[in-house]
């Protein structure tokens, strides 16, 4: 399953603010928050499947491409440009992620902590059920 969900922000002069609480924020329950920095255009990260992780992406800088592959081979693409949406993504999705910009930078919300156990690594044994 995947998700797009406009986040509350804030804009004046000075800039934007991005709010995430308990009020807007309730589509999983972070366990770790980590930061993507691209410094070149078409630099690739991702490119695997989690078995129980749910992710939130929030592209804070630049632009991203993100696509998802389900298990149906079905796939999805998204551009993500700014702080005002993110994309919810569900287990077993391959996520590719690429840099649409240089010095682009991706937030990533999670309801996991660092399991390298819990990642499907090989795009064949995500297709084939081998996990």
């Amino acid at each position: 399953m995947l998700y797009k969900k406009n986040l509350k922000t804030i804009t004046d002069k000075r800039g934007s603010l991005m709010v995430l609480d308990r009020n807007n924020f309730n589509l999983l329950k972070i366990n770790r928050i980590f930061v993507i920095n691209f410094k070149k255009i078409n630099t690739i990260r991702g490119n695997h499947a989690h078995k129980k992780t749910t992710q939130f992406l929030v592209c804070v800088a630049g632009k991203v491409e993100v696509t998802i592959t389900n298990y149906k081979r079905k796939k999805f693409i998204y551009k993500l440009n700014n702080m005002k949406s993110g994309l919810l993504i569900k287990p077993y999705n391959w996520v590719k992620i690429r840099a649409i910009e240089s010095k682009s930078s991706l937030m990533c919300i999670a309801d996991m902590k660092f399991d390298k156990k819990e990642y499907i690594n090989k795009f064949e044994n995500f297709i084939e059920g081998k996990i």
